[in-house]
């Protein structure tokens, strides 16, 4: 659906009949995605809120991997055997 068919035929109610028909289908596209954006942004919010209830942080702290560590300790095993 464009406006080239009514700019051609030259009928100004079709002209204004078809930008209505796309302003309302532009606004109803653009409505629909704030509604979900929105939504999602609170849903995300309550999901964070709640899962901060049960978080308690008793874990042990990162060790990162090092390969020269590993290496390192598994010569220091194979001298000594």
């Amino acid at each position: 659906m464009s406006l080239e068919p009514q700019l051609q035929n030259g009928s100004i109610f079709g002209i204004c009949f078809t930008f209505m028909v796309y302003a309302l289908a532009t606004f109803g596209v653009l409505m629909c995605m704030d509604t979900l954006e929105c939504f999602l942004h609170s849903l995300r919010l309550h999901w964070v809120e709640f899962q901060s209830k049960f978080y308690k942080g008793d874990g042990y702290c990162f060790q990162k991997f090092n390969y020269l560590h590993f290496l390192d300790q598994k010569f220091q095993f194979s001298t000594r055997m």
